[in-house]
Formats: C-alpha cells, sequence, structure tokens
C-alpha cells in the first residue's frame, strides 16, 4: 500500500520499464528503483535483506505478470549467484545443515512472495505445509496451479464458443429465393437459364424425353 500510494508500483509491475542507457531520464530510474527496494527491504524480516540487495532491479523479484517458468528460472540464477558469492563457511557440521536449511527456506519464501496474486491460493498452502518443501517442490506445486487455472479458463472458451454455435444451430434457417428469370442463355437466346445448363446445347435429360413420349402417346 505505501508503494502504491506513492504511485511507485509500476516499478514491481514492470510496467515502468528502464529507459536506454543513453536516456537522459536513466538516472531518475535508477534512483527511484532504488528507492522501491529499500521499501521493500524494510518490509521483509532482517534476515532477507542480504539476499534483495543483490537483486538487480526491484521487477526481478516479483513474477510481475510474466510467465511462471520464466519468473521461476531468473530467481533460481539470483539464488545460485547468492550461493557462489556468499558461501558457508561454518565449521561444524551441525552448524552448516543448519544454514542451509535456513537458506533454502528463505529462498522458497522470497518465490513465493513474488508470485502473482492469481496464485496467492496455493501459495498460502504451500507455507502451511509442514515440513517446508524445498524449491523446486514449491515451484512444481504452484506449476500445477498455475497450469489448472490455464486448463480452466481454455475450457471456459470452449464451452462458450460451444454454446454459441449450438445457439445459431437452433435458430431457423431462412432461405432466399433465386430469381430465375433474370436468367438468359446465350446459346438458345432463352431466359430462366444460362448456357450451362442449357438443354438444348448439350441435350436434353432422359426424364424430360420420356415424359414428351408419354404426351405424344397420350394424345
Amino acid at each position: 500500500m505505501h508503494i502504491a500510494s506513492r504511485k511507485k508500483k509500476g516499478y514491481i509491475s514492470g510496467r515502468k520499464v528502464a529507459p536506454a542507457g543513453d536516456d537522459p531520464n536513466i538516472d531518475e530510474w535508477g534512483t527511484e528503483d532504488t528507492l522501491v527496494k529499500s521499501w521493500l527491504i524494510n518490509s521483509r524480516i532482517d534476515r532477507l535483506m542480504s539476499l534483495f540487495v543483490q537483486c538487480g532491479t526491484t521487477k526481478e523479484s516479483h513474477q510481475g505478470g510474466r510467465p511462471l517458468a520464466e519468473y521461476y528460472n531468473e530467481l533460481s540464477s539470483i539464488f545460485m549467484e547468492l550461493d557462489y558469492l556468499r558461501p558457508n563457511d561454518m565449521t561444524y557440521i551441525a552448524d552448516i545443515e543448519k544454514q542451509r536449511k535456513h537458506t533454502a527456506e528463505d529462498w522458497v519464501y522470497i518465490f513465493l512472495a513474488g508470485l502473482d496474486h492469481s496464485l496467492d491460493q496455493v501459495s498460502g498452502c504451500v507455507l502451511s505445509t509442514s515440513p517446508l518443501p524445498s524449491l523446486e517442490e514449491a515451484y512444481s506445486l504452484v506449476r500445477r496451479e498455475a497450469h489448472r487455472q490455464v486448463t480452466m479458463g481454455t475450457e471456459d472458451y470452449f464451452e462458450s464458443s460451444a454454446m454459441a454455435i449450438h445457439k445459431n444451430n437452433t435458430q431457423p434457417t431462412t432461405f432466399t429465393p433465386i430469381d430465375s428469370s433474370s436468367r438468359f442463355c446465350t446459346h438458345c437466346n432463352s431466359t430462366r437459364h444460362i448456357i450451362d445448363v442449357c438443354w438444348r446445347k448439350h441435350g436434353y435429360p432422359e426424364w424430360y424425353k420420356l415424359k414428351q413420349a408419354e404426351m405424344k402417346n397420350k394424345k
């Protein structure tokens, strides 16, 4: 709410795109993006602060309407880089494992916190799971829900399309009779037909010949 009230939400959603390097507004954009990032840092718990400081821009820590796979892969790359830049220097195995567990949980928290609002429900379900799943497991659960939402949206589209087609098919079809008097045959100079179906040119059909014979017999 604080970010929205300051009209800086575009830095999170991605609408406020970074200008080109030679743009005169690049410094102003960088200052405001850093400011928004600082607000986000202050709203997180202390042990996550160092992670967001090293993110490239504010948008990288949020999905912002991007495909889920793109958001996840980008975060994973950042996490791998942080692991490299900040190695675990503890001595005892128990401490190393404890720190590794805390770091893994941090990754899950950050991933879930940056998801789009449409995935809030599955995000809450993952957070309520005990023990907390790994980042890969959390991504798998969220991806399944995202796929379900896409599938349901597609099914709704096809269902509405099918209903529209059915409605159109149930409506009576009207035919406009063709005015044959407007047709003219250039072969026999007669009306009501064209040269393509002219009997004098292409021959009379058998049923017509039989009918003419019957009429002669009656006479």
